[in-house]
This record gives C-alpha cells, sequence and structure tokens, in this order.
C-alpha cells in the first residue's frame, strides 16, 4: 500500500483528529518560543517528520 492510500484508508473522524493534533502543536510549540530546529533536536526527529506531524500526516514512519 502506497503512503498516500494510507490517508484515504483513515475515517474521517481520525483524520480530524491528526489535523487538529497537528494544529495544536503547532500552537504550543509558538506559545512556548520553539523553533522546529528545536523541537528537533528535542525530540529525535528529522525535520520531514515533524512537519508531517503538524500536516495531520497519517504515513510517518
Amino acid at each position: 500500500m502506497a503512503k498516500r492510500d494510507l490517508h484515504n484508508v483513515l475515517f474521517p473522524k481520525q483524520r480530524k483528529i491528526l489535523t487538529h493534533f497537528g494544529e495544536d502543536l503547532l500552537l504550543a510549540m509558538k506559545r512556548r518560543g520553539f523553533t522546529k530546529k528545536l523541537l528537533c533536536e528535542r525530540t529525535g526527529f528529522d525535520h520531514k517528520t515533524v512537519n508531517k506531524v503538524f500536516a495531520g500526516d497519517p504515513a510517518l514512519p
């Protein structure tokens, strides 16, 4: 199954939850004055993965 196909498998409610989580995480990060670089360093994720989380992408490694 291709990565893009995974997005179509999710129910709308789960897709909405992932999108909302990404938005909340981005707002919390900005509120605390964190940069994406700092978040990547603290979590150990690379910037592509962090961007996918912010976007609510279900196809994470």
